[in-house]
């Protein structure tokens, strides 16, 4: 892929700006991913907005199935499509999935200095100094795992468990997403009743554990919920950007 530099000067950008890589493993999160990136760049022309590297590729094995039944371990297909983006000129790589994060390890070696992790970036938007509690909402593989319930309560956060009726309309409401970006409505009311619930219980922040949930809140116009809600794709892409700013 060329590298394209700044010679005029009138068009002009950091020589050293780097691009983003995209390990896309899910297509509406991929270019929820990608909105939010452009929603977060201050440019007033085209050529201000950062290159973008993205390979959408939902033919890595599922995350889900992995876990559930055993099937191919998406984590390889993964770390090769990494190593092609670095080679590609990404100067930092993103995975826009929480799930996949359950297997950091197994597809991020130490040395792999250009990847931003999802749940770190997420993790860096809450305020240490004031822990209070937090529901994390998200794939019921996130959960099991305690992805982010486990920092969080190493952290000092006081972490509101969502109830089996919650997270099997949770997982509902994902799988939604997924297939057409939307929600039925009776999703949506089941949504909103589970944002008012954690409202009741004195939760504080809410964050969305998993890409797809950002554009299942979209959906959700009339709920009451008053706290911080921190969408972990939204936190996702101005993790990387902050990453181009510092290498340029």
């Amino acid at each position: 892929m060329p590298r394209i530099y700044p010679t005029l000067p009138d068009v002009r950008w950091p020589s050293e700006e780097g691009a983003i890589g995209v390990v896309g493993v899910a297509p509406w999160a991929t270019v929820d991913f990608l909105s939010q990136v452009y929603k977060h760049t201050t440019a007033s022309k085209d050529w201000q907005f950062p290159r973008v590297l993205v390979d959408a590729n939902s033919k890595i094995p599922s995350r889900g199935r992995y876990f559930d039944l055993n099937e191919t371990d998406p984590s390889p297909y993964i770390a090769a499509t990494i190593d092609e983006l670095i080679a590609a000129g990404a100067s930092v790589v993103v995975v826009p999935c929480n799930t996949a994060h359950i297997l950091f390890d197994r597809w991020c070696s130490p040395e792999r200095t250009e990847v931003e992790s999802i749940i770190d970036a997420t993790l860096a938007e809450l305020s240490k100094d004031d822990p209070d509690r937090v529901a994390v909402l998200g794939s019921v593989h996130l959960v099991r795992h305690r992805t982010y319930l486990e920092p969080l309560e190493n952290s000092g956060f006081l972490c509101h468990d969502v109830t089996d009726d919650e997270q099997r309309l949770i997982n509902m409401i994902i799988s939604e997403i997924k297939i057409s970006n939307t929600l039925q409505e009776t999703t949506s009311v089941g949504f909103r009743l589970i944002l008012e619930n954690l409202e009741d219980l004195g939760t504080k922040t809410i964050i969305l554990g998993c890409t797809e949930l950002a554009q299942a809140l979209r959906c959700v116009t009339d709920h009451r919920f008053t706290g911080q809600i921190i969408d972990s794709n939204a936190a996702l892409a101005k993790a990387a950007l902050l990453r181009l700013v510092q290498a340029g």
